[in-house]
């Protein structure tokens, strides 16, 4: 499996918590944006969420990567636009 299925997989999973935790999730149109969804809670507040993949069995210690992968090649994440981080293990 390759890095972008991991982080559809882990995308799709953190969606799905969220969603069955009652928020509003909303996934951008394109994949060149620098979040990978915004939750809006009952009350409308929205959180942006940068979604990460880690395959466990790494020890206790898990880096978040300042990278994401966009069509194969790393672009740089800039962590002012991302409110908080959501690893899927």
């Amino acid at each position: 499996m390759n890095v972008n299925q991991k982080g559809n997989i882990g995308l799709l999973k953190v969606i799905g918590d969220l969603y069955n935790k009652g928020y509003t999730v909303f996934k951008p149109f394109d994949d060149y944006n620098p979040v990978d969804c915004i939750a809006m809670n009952a009350d409308g507040k929205t959180f942006r969420l940068q979604v990460k993949y880690r395959s466990p069995g790494r020890g206790d210690r898990y880096e978040i990567a300042a990278k994401s992968m966009v069509n194969g090649k790393g672009v740089d994440i800039n962590r002012d636009l991302i409110d908080y981080w959501a690893v899927y293990l």
